[in-house]
């Protein structure tokens, strides 16, 4: 902490264990009342092992797309989050996907390169927690065993990357935990729960927006300095703004924008 608040750390990778992976670190206040996501960009990773094959994988594969091909889904029962943040975007080829069915198809094949899915997401005691797509369409953990799925995930709704209650010495089988050992590459997922409001769609959207040039530590970095220059904004609920984190690692060369 002091390397942060001395400004010679310029980035932070967590690896949570136990009842620290249900942290909201971006959300960590610091002596100048700022937060943490505000000073530098933060990734989580749900261990070494993982972060490793991670480095390796960006390591290996091709760069990242000039116009990435986008899949956008939202459960229809919500009121806000419509994803409107492409809308007239050239830099982006977007395909909105027409059934929940089709949703989760694409969790599991690499059709996109950037797949943005907002839901409900239901913690179950004792077994983890689904993503409710639509009303009778669900994503569990069991769903997105033997993936391949797309290079990076906004997979927007609570509990997207923490399960509520979890022991400390349980391993994070989580969907986002488990989407990045099968092979996408990064995700921005929520570890509480995420308001259904306009003030966090405001963040959402500009953390997706920032995905299409920037990894995704630095999206929701960039998103988190944007928003919290409105005071009304650090002043509310954190539901609006700190559950949203980036989970996977850094990106070993700049991308093309």
């Amino acid at each position: 902490m002091a390397r942060i608040a001395d400004g010679t750390a310029t980035r932070l990778l967590v690896i949570p264990i136990g009842r620290a992976r249900g942290v909201p670190w971006t959300a960590l206040p610091l002596p100048d009342d700022r937060v943490l996501g505000e000073v530098m960009p933060v990734a989580v990773c749900p261990s070494l092992t993982v972060q490793r094959a991670l480095r390796n994988r960006l390591a290996e594969r091709p760069p990242w797309p000039a116009r990435p091909r986008v899949g956008l889904w939202r459960n229809p029962s919500l009121l806000h989050h419509r994803l409107r943040m492409f809308d007239g975007a050239e830099i982006v080829d977007p395909e909105w996907l027409d059934t929940a069915t089709h949703a989760h198809s694409a969790f599991r094949e690499p059709g996109h390169d950037l797949l943005v899915v907002v839901a409900h997401g239901r913690p179950v005691p004792g077994g983890g927690h689904y993503q409710q797509l639509d009303d009778h369409v669900v994503l569990t953990q069991a769903d997105v065993l033997g993936a391949v799925p797309p290079r990076r995930i906004a997979l927007i709704a609570c509990w997207g990357a923490h399960v509520p209650g979890m022991g400390e010495d349980a391993d994070p089988l989580t969907i986002a935990a488990l989407l990045l050992a099968q092979g996408c590459e990064q995700i921005v997922a929520t570890t509480g729960e995420l308001g259904d409001s306009a003030q966090a769609t405001r963040l959402v959207e500009q953390v997706i927006a920032g995905l299409v040039g920037a990894d995704a530590a630095t999206a929701v970095h960039h998103a988190l300095v944007r928003v919290l220059r409105d005071a009304r904004m650090r002043r509310g609920s954190l539901r609006h703004w700190a559950p949203l984190q980036a989970y996977g690692t850094f990106t070993t060369r700049p991308l093309p924008h």
